[in-house]
């Protein structure tokens, strides 16, 4: 791990975190504003005391308590409405930037690359979502409230302490440097464990979420005892890390205690002498003890703020890594005003650039508007790859795809999405109902009618509130049929030109596949269907079979072209017994 900060990355970050920040700087000067006043008071009120203490209850001249009291007085209510305010401006500061930040950062993830979204550590974008946005607002709040404060109370309780009593303030000057020193020391030591701490909660979220997602196939085969020690495991680690971080932490506050005793302990020594030689008042020394206090307190104070900003700096990183990737920027193209053709061209494509091995390799074909084409083949062939690369959210490594017979780069992706939609077989419901789930943000007069063709109007007669039946999350309440149908539904409800369904029927039967895809053969005889299915059963109705094998077309035609391939009728024949 590494625990250094790059300088040139360092200014990068505070350059960009300041972009949030100066949005809000009318309140930031607010905040400033009203941190001075409150420290100014606190600054007042030892020497007030003192006064009080050494020329009226020494003197006892009521006249002059009064009149102290009624400035002590003042001064308190100006504290508390200066530390109101202050409180007032800096968390909403804070909880502005927090905001800003969670916004960003969700539009960071919907509107990146779709390759990106293959590497998104989803527990890792968990934690940056709660824990690292909170702590991050938490450093703000008490950084633009308190940081200022402590530097200007600190710097002028020593010169106030030595304006009271040079003498005292030697013993102070000697223990300053070495708290200083194992403060330091501490943290520096303590450091490295934050970004252990955020990478275990990073795996703890992990584990946690395939356990609440799979939690019915666990049960199912019984490895509770196994998922717990495995989760005990994760959680262990996290615990170790807290305990040894907060060991070192939690020692500040003892060593700050013990030269607090120290130092009052030889300011009263010291005191005592000069109280027998009058070289001192007892109000004087009271004023010295509290800016004795105050001095080392805001040293802690200080050094604890800036531990929690090293602290915030990895969680800084972590949100600035994720919002500032490669957006999926959308320039001015050419427009798709109707898909007549889509040609693949001798296309090639890897996912791992540094390998030889091509998932897909030198593939050749054209398809025409109207035509329902179903690719075939065994796992990894590169079905569901094709597919992607006709969407657009994969570029060819070699070769072209031409929408007709324009390079697919022409258009922009927006176009792109617009008329070619694709649709996987791990495609989600949303919580909400079953009717949003279909429209999902768009509009269309057809839902009757797309009921019908997907069959989701049998499921909607087993459900007393029909198309308002409640979904949870992920569509749990429902079969995999029932969901299979439903996304289907949504993906008609779009109205593209093309569809590029991956196996999107898996969990329904034979016989209600294969009616909806007559019905959507009759219904929708201008749509361009290309879909990638494990189950051969309705490939005699289709216009065209692509058959794959290990990324080069083995077969290509209709049904009656091909049933006499070899490998073909290896796959039809074995379905046909197994059905």
């Amino acid at each position: 791990m590494n625990d250094t900060i790059n300088l040139g990355d360092y200014m990068e970050l505070v350059k960009w975190f300041y972009s949030y920040l100066k949005k809000y700087r009318l309140d930031v000067i607010k905040t400033t504003f009203f941190m001075f006043l409150e420290s100014i008071v606190e600054l007042l009120i030892p020497i007030i005391i003192a006064h009080l203490i050494n020329k009226g209850i020494t003197n006892r001249d009521f006249k002059y308590i009064m009149i102290i009291s009624i400035i002590f007085l003042v001064l308190v209510i100006l504290g508390v409405i200066g530390s109101v305010l202050n409180g007032y401006f800096s968390s909403k500061v804070a909880a502005y930037i927090s905001y800003d930040l969670r916004e960003d950062l969700f539009s960071s993830i919907c509107n990146r690359k779709y390759k990106d979204l293959d590497n998104v550590n989803i527990p890792k974008s968990i934690t940056v979502f709660s824990l690292d946005i909170t702590t991050v607002g938490t450093v703000v709040l008490y950084f633009i409230r308190l940081f200022l404060k402590v530097i200007l109370i600190f710097i002028f309780s020593i010169i106030l302490s030595i304006f009271i009593s040079f003498k005292l303030f030697t013993i102070i000057l000697l223990i300053i440097p070495i708290c200083l020193i194992l403060f330091i020391l501490i943290f520096k030591k303590a450091f490295p464990y934050f970004d252990l701490t955020q990478d275990s909660l990073d795996n703890l979220n992990r584990d946690v979420r395939e356990n609440i997602s799979g939690i019915r196939l666990i049960k199912t085969l019984r490895q509770e005892k196994n998922e717990i020690k495995k989760y005990r495991k994760v959680n262990n680690i996290l615990k170790n890390i807290n305990i040894k971080s907060m060991k070192l932490v939690t020692l500040t506050g003892p060593v700050l205690q013990f030269f607090i005793y120290l130092a009052t302990f030889l300011i009263i020594l010291y005191s005592n002498h000069l109280l027998n030689n009058n070289l001192i008042q007892i109000g004087t020394i009271m004023a010295f003890l509290q800016y004795l206090t105050m001095i080392l307190s805001s040293l802690l104070s200080g050094s604890m703020l800036l531990l929690l900003l090293l602290k915030s700096w990895v969680s800084l990183k972590r949100i600035y890594e994720i919002i500032n990737i490669d957006k999926d920027i959308q320039l001015e193209k050419e427009y798709i005003l109707d898909i007549n053709s889509i040609e693949v061209n001798n296309v090639s494509f890897t996912y791992n650039e540094k390998t030889s091995k091509k998932i897909i390799n030198k593939l050749s074909f054209k398809i025409k508007k109207g035509e329902h084409v179903s690719i075939i083949g065994r796992c990894g062939s590169g079905k569901s790859t094709l597919l992607k690369l006709l969407g657009n959210f994969y570029e060819a490594e070699s070769g072209k795809i031409l929408i007709n017979g324009k390079d697919i780069k022409m258009y922009s992706d927006k176009e792109i999405k617009k008329n070619i939609l694709y649709i996987n077989q791990n495609s989600k419901l949303f919580s909400g109902t079953i009717k949003f789930n279909i429209e999902f943000y768009n509009k269309n007069k057809k839902l009757n009618k797309i009921l019908k063709i997907c069959k989701v109007n049998d499921i909607l007669k087993s459900k007393k509130q029909g198309l308002s039946t409640i979904v949870e999350p992920f569509g749990t309440n429902f079969s995999g049929g029932e969901k299979n149908r439903i996304i289907l539904a949504r993906a008609l409800f779009k109205n593209p030109q093309v569809l590029l369904l991956d196996d999107v029927l898996n969990a329904v039967d034979i016989k209600t596949e294969k009616e909806i895809w007559q019905n959507i053969k009759k219904m929708y005889s201008n749509f361009t269907i290309i879909e990638v299915n494990s189950r051969l059963s309705h490939l005699e109705d289709v216009d065209k079979i692509i058959l794959l094998e290990d990324g080069k077309i083995e077969a290509i035609g209709t049904f009656d072209e091909i049933k006499e391939n070899k490998l073909f009728k290896e796959f039809y024949e074995l379905q046909k017994e197994n059905s």
